[in-house]
């Protein structure tokens, strides 16, 4: 309807009042202004929704429960068989405890097992030695005693010489007085000259017994010298032969026990700890370097090995939560376990590269390309399974969602932009 406002006269709007189809009055419906209430709402709310939502980026990974201080793995030396087995799964052992018996036989064209055989021959060659031994101690001591009489027999000798050469001097003393008072008595006419020869002969012949006597003293004592060294000489020599034959002996019975251990080899465990794993059964040929068993310290806990790509290393650091799903436990039956980020190793290695490390890559993974190793605590050890508590175990494969960064829903949904822009 028109208003008054000056621009028309009077009798255009009186006319305008009587009309036979009556005004065009239009009615908005109640249900209308609701739903427009509602959908204002809603994109109130769409708009607070992503101007303060907030989303967390993860990213999945593959890993495996390992021992936190690492396990101790057995390995065969050589191609042998197992000939016995003396502990099973889940056994503690001490240090130097036997784990089992192995034997690597060979057999010659008489069907005589080799190590028997040299065996055999190393302990005939052993009795050998054994009696050479035996005869040049036999020896020895025979020529030590015979010396020995001989150096007992010049001892009395010496004795015997020493005794006549002290009663010689004696009598030479003697008859040197006697020949003093002759000499006086025939200056004085009391004694004739032929008695004073007479004692000067027997003067003089008791001096010449005396030089022979210190002659064989002499003698004597040079022979207990040379027989003194010549019983020394002969027990150096005797020690000299007797080391030669046990050296030789030695190096034969090294020989025997090489030759056993390359038989039978008792293989002991290295540490205390719990055997996680058992890889052979008894009667069974392993290859050179195969693993044979691992064992688990004592008092050491499980871990995570997380597997984490190049990529997405970037935002991971201590204490990021993880989300783990255990493949022998499905998580939509027995859910998720948690896990907290421990430490972040250095430098990447190939992903098929992870088996030397002793760890266990995915099977069906072909992609080589490296990942970072990160260890992460578990909140339990154990997973609850039918209301029981199971233990985890070593090797235990899983997939593991890491928390990386959390962002704005507008910086989600604005971000091709801001790489758009970001490459202008």
């Amino acid at each position: 309807m028109l208003k008054n406002n000056g621009l028309f006269r009077k009798e255009v709007f009186e006319s305008r009042k009587n009309r036979f189809v009556g005004n065009v009055i239009v009615s908005v419906p109640i249900t209308f202004k609701m739903l427009a209430l509602i959908f204002g709402l809603m994109g109130l709310a769409l708009l607070i929704f992503i101007f303060s939502g907030e989303f967390t980026k993860k990213v999945r990974v593959s890993g495996q429960i390992m021992p936190n201080d690492g396990f101790v793995k057995i390995y065969s030396t050589r191609t042998s068989i197992v000939k016995d087995i003396y502990v099973k799964e889940n056994d503690f052992v001490k240090v130097g405890q036997n784990l089992l018996h192995i034997n690597n036989s060979f057999f010659l064209e008489d069907n005589k097992d080799l190590y028997d055989s040299i065996s055999y021959e190393s302990n005939q060659r052993i009795e050998l030695f054994s009696k050479e031994i035996a005869k040049e101690k036999t020896i020895y001591e025979n020529k030590k005693q015979n010396s020995i009489k001989e150096l007992d027999y010049i001892n009395k000798e010496i004795s015997n010489a020493n005794q006549l050469f002290y009663t010689t001097k004696y009598k030479l003393s003697v008859a040197n007085d006697v020949y003093a008072r002759y000499k006086i008595a025939h200056r004085n006419n009391a004694a004739s000259l032929d008695e004073v020869q007479i004692k000067e002969s027997q003067t003089l012949d008791l001096k010449n017994q005396l030089k022979q006597i210190e002659s064989e003293l002499d003698s004597l004592k040079e022979n207990l010298r040379n027989k003194k060294f010549e019983i020394l000489s002969l027990e150096q020599e005797h020690l000299k032969h007797l080391t030669q034959l046990k050296r030789e002996g030695s190096e034969i019975n090294q020989e025997k026990i090489q030759s056993q251990s390359n038989s039978d080899q008792i293989l002991k465990s290295p540490i205390d700890g719990k055997i996680s794993i058992i890889n052979i059964e008894k009667g069974q040929t392993i290859e050179l370097n195969k693993i044979l068993m691992s064992i688990v310290p004592t008092n050491t806990k499980l871990v995570c090995f997380l597997y984490v790509p190049s990529n997405a290393i970037g935002f991971i650091k201590p204490n990021t939560e993880v989300s783990i799903r255990y493949f022998a436990f499905p998580y939509q039956k027995f859910g998720l376990a948690k896990a907290k980020v421990l430490s972040i190793s250095e430098t990447p290695i190939p992903y098929q590269d992870l088996n030397s490390l002793g760890l266990i890559p995915m099977q069906g993974i072909t992609s080589n390309e490296p990942v970072y190793i990160i260890k992460a605590s578990l909140d339990k050890q154990t997973i609850t399974a039918y209301g029981e508590e199971v233990n985890l175990k070593v090797g235990m494969l899983l997939e593991a969602d890491i928390k990386l960064e959390k962002r704005k829903i507008y910086e989600w949904i604005l971000e091709p932009l801001y790489t758009v822009t970001g490459n202008i």
